[in-house]
């Protein structure tokens, strides 16, 4: 009887020491590109009822998930062919929608997209697929998530949208899209920045035109009290060229931040002896 019930708890261990060899070669071979281990393991269970297609991994990845970020295409094309589930979640939350979109696939997003893959869905730190790959500057998925509807504004845990990371960036096309797609160009993340005083800070120029050019709040301040101005006066040495662009266009430079101080008193306290001459002749012909 012993002799009995050892043998039957060795071939249970046998078993899933098996089991566990073969769902290790599955993420192996999605994540390399294996098709063929795929397509048999996908055949030799086609009938067996326990066949779990969105079996994870300890992070969370399917099979799908992990063809997605590594560009298999042909994978997740016999993925989606078996049925899986296209908007499962690592547990990262990260979909093989996001994951597509944030390593520059984008023949696998269409794919998703095409299967149903929800382009809305969010990782856990509040990201769609829209804002990694705007992160990522991955320009043609950004106009083909905005193409099928994907909402620009959605926000991040730290309330930025993808128009921000873009003006953060620098990735003025992207920037560019968003603004067509009639993003909010003045949203406000959690620490007060928008898209213009983000790309003020910066010094990108021409993002900051498109900016203006949509009607961007000028004088908007961030949890500091700080505008794109002052941003644009005293950030990363200094950015002359943006500072005439915002005052040609009437930003009010007797704004002051939460220390009590203008745009000018900043530059002087910066040393931006150049901007502190043009805001000082500024400042005079508003006196006079």
């Amino acid at each position: 009887m012993l002799r009995c019930c050892f043998l039957l708890s060795l071939a249970f261990v046998v078993s899933c020491i098996k089991i566990g060899r073969k769902e290790s070669s599955v993420y192996e071979a999605a994540k390399n590109g294996d098709s063929n281990v795929i397509r048999t393991w996908l055949v030799n269970n086609s009938d067996a009822k326990n066949t779990n297609v969105n079996m994870k991994d300890k992070d969370g990845n399917t099979a799908l998930l992990l063809a997605s970020s590594n560009g298999h295409k042909e994978i997740v094309r016999l993925l989606i062919d078996a049925k899986v589930d296209v908007n499962i979640k690592t547990n990262g939350g990260e979909t093989a929608l996001i994951n597509a979109a944030r390593s520059g696939h984008k023949e696998i997003v269409q794919i998703l997209i095409d299967a149903r893959a929800n382009v809305n869905k969010k990782n856990n730190f509040g990201e769609t697929a829209l804002m990694q790959a705007t992160r990522t500057c991955h320009k043609e998925i950004v106009q083909l998530l905005i193409d099928e509807g994907e909402g620009v504004d959605f926000k991040d845990k730290e309330n930025d949208t993808a128009l921000i990371k873009a003006a953060k960036n620098g990735y003025k096309e992207i920037v560019q899209m968003l603004i067509d797609a009639k993003a909010d160009v003045d949203v406000q993340n959690e620490y007060g920045e928008t898209a213009l005083i983000w790309a003020a800070s910066n010094g990108y120029r021409e993002i900051v035109q498109m900016l203006l050019n949509a009607k961007a709040d000028l004088n908007v301040k961030d949890e500091d009290g700080e505008t794109a101005l002052i941003k644009a006066a005293i950030y990363n040495n200094g950015h002359q060229e943006v500072v005439q662009m915002l005052i040609d266009v009437k930003a009010d430079i007797s704004l002051k931040n939460n220390n009590g101080k203008t745009v000018l008193d900043l530059a002087v306290d910066h040393g931006k002896k150049e901007i502190v001459e043009l805001l000082s002749k500024i400042t005079k012909s508003v006196e006079l």
